[in-house]
This record gives C-alpha cells, structure tokens and sequence, in this order.
C-alpha cells in the first residue's frame, strides 16, 4: 500500500526536513541517494531503519539510514496507517542531536494535531 509522505511544519511555518533536503542539492549523490529513499518509503519499503523509540504515548519515531557520504538520517514517525511525517534529516555526526529534535517535533506535532 503507498503512503503519503507528510512533512513536518513548525508553529512558526517552517519545514525542517525541506530545509534540509534542499540543501543537498548541490550533492549530486547525497541528494539523488535520499531521493530514491523517498520512493522506496512512499512505496512501503522501509529499507535499512532503526526504531528510536517513543516520546510519550506519541508515534515511534524512525531513523531510516543511507549508507553515503558521513552516513545520512532521515528522521520520520508514522502517524497513520497511510502517512508518514518526515521530521528531519542529518549525517551520523549530528545523530543524537537530531533524534531528540526528532522526538521533540513528534511532540509537538501530536500535541497540536489534537489540540493541546
């Protein structure tokens, strides 16, 4: 079954992970390797993944892996049996910053998404 890839959009409007991603642009490789991890993504395919756990009660939160260059992240959760939302992205250097970013933009969004 495909799935929608949402991104994430803080209060003020912003969307970390397009941020990110466009930053790439310039890497030929980096960029066209994440690309084609969207596909498989959107088509299902989960791929080289590691669980991170949960914030509260909120949506597991995933850090999907790509083997290149210093080792690219994609932070996402799924958020519904069709959807998931893309929440970051980083390099293997940054891992731990960006997984609790990660984990605080889940937050925030399933507090927003219900009206906390």
């Amino acid at each position: 079954m495909p799935l929608e890839l949402e991104v994430y959009r803080t209060r003020n409007g912003k969307e970390p992970f397009k941020t990110w991603y466009e930053s790439l642009a310039r890497d030929h490789r980096a960029f066209d390797a994440i690309t084609r991890r969207l596909s498989r993504l959107r088509a299902g395919h989960y791929g080289n993944h590691k669980s991170i756990g949960r914030k509260g009660s909120g949506p597991l939160v995933m850090e999907l892996r790509i083997d290149v260059g210093p080792g690219y992240r994609i932070y996402c959760a799924r958020v519904s049996p069709a959807s998931v939302l893309l929440l970051g992205g980083g390099t293997k250097s940054r891992q731990q910053n960006d997984i609790e970013m990660a984990k605080q933009r889940i937050t925030d969004y399933k507090a927003r998404r219900h009206g906390k």
